[in-house]
């Protein structure tokens, strides 16, 4: 249940992060309305990465970088492949490209500092128990 929580958890995480940079991207290009199809679509496309991710997470990789290198690649694979049909990002140029992969990254890296502080705190949490008994 835990592992679960922390998926639902880096889930929430990457799409609030995503919703933020979109809007922020939006204002910068003067657009100021934002479907809410849109924003559905991103939050689909969000759980179906995180289910994917956790049905993966059988595959034991030794190296952390390894590791994280590897789920962002799945990351962008599901992004495009389902993104592209879904039109929840559009490809314009290579920049645009370059741009989406950009979001993808800042996203992730949120996400995944993000349950780092979290483990972190439960570990001090339990650390501090156990001491006091």
């Amino acid at each position: 249940m835990k592992r679960i929580n922390q998926y639902f958890c880096s889930g929430c995480v990457a799409f609030t992060v995503t919703i933020i940079i979109v809007i922020i991207i939006h204002f910068i290009n003067h657009q100021v309305n934002i479907g809410v199809k849109s924003e559905a679509s991103l939050l689909f496309l969000i759980l179906l990465i995180q289910s994917v991710l956790y049905c993966m997470e059988n595959i034991h990789v030794k190296s952390p970088i390894t590791h994280m290198i590897f789920e962002l690649f799945i990351i962008i694979s599901v992004t495009f492949s389902i993104g592209l049909p879904l039109k929840v990002i559009k490809i314009i140029s290579l920049l645009s490209v370059i741009e989406i992969i950009l979001i993808i990254a800042v996203a992730y890296a949120i996400a995944c500092l993000s349950l780092y502080k979290s483990s972190k705190n439960d570990a001090k949490d339990i650390n501090k128990k156990l001491q006091e008994k």
